[in-house]
């Protein structure tokens, strides 16, 4: 009985090629990618068109604005521990070696100096992360922003040998007086050059 033969042919898929790129991908994401940190409060950022909007790689504070509050976040444990003990010193407020210890674990500072040890021990609380109250209450009093801010740069000069970049992150309702307020207060402190963080749009 006559069997017809498939005209189907095997062929062999080389996968190699595949999985090396995958694996470069990966290497990248690795190495450069950066983990979206948590944040005590939601901030839409404004739309951009252009992507030098970025947070710097390194030896920067983002001065975070949103939701009626101001914070200030460093990015190096040893800058945070730091920064606190002058700011104990300039306002005679005594934190515990483990204190300092903690405070350098955590990220935003969004709490008066006198309830920071709050702040340090109920870190991990989510609730009370987000209760913050921040650091300009009303546009009232700079005094304290302006401070973290010069001993975070004093810090980072001691501990990186190096200028301490500012990046500003505000929702983009933010009204404007409210920036202006910050602006003013790195201007009282000869920082004429930030950056402003936004979300990137492609435009084609």
């Amino acid at each position: 009985m006559y069997q017809s033969k498939s005209r189907r042919e095997l062929f062999d898929v080389d996968m190699f090629s595949m999985f090396s790129l995958l694996l470069i991908v990966l290497m990248f994401l690795l190495f450069y990618g950066r983990p979206l940190p948590r944040s005590p409060i939601d901030i839409n950022l404004p739309v951009g068109h252009s992507m030098t909007g970025d947070i710097p790689e390194s030896d920067f504070g983002t001065i975070l604005v949103g939701e009626n509050k101001v914070m200030f976040g460093l990015e190096s444990t040893d800058v945070r521990v730091d920064a606190l003990k002058q700011m104990a010193k300039i306002y005679d407020v005594p934190f515990s070696s483990d204190d300092i210890t903690k405070f350098g674990k955590t990220d935003f500072i969004g709490t008066p100096l006198n309830s920071l040890k709050k702040y340090i021990t109920n870190y991990y609380n989510f609730t009370d992360y987000r209760a913050q109250s921040g650091l300009l209450p009303d546009l009232a009093c700079d005094d304290e922003l302006f401070n973290w801010i010069r001993c975070s740069r004093k810090a980072t000069i001691k501990q990186h040998d190096t200028q301490m970049r500012i990046a500003i992150a505000a929702d983009g309702e933010t009204p404007y007086p409210v920036i202006k307020k910050i602006i003013s207060v790195l201007h009282k402190q000869h920082v004429n050059r930030f950056t402003i963080v936004y979300s990137f749009i492609w435009q084609k």
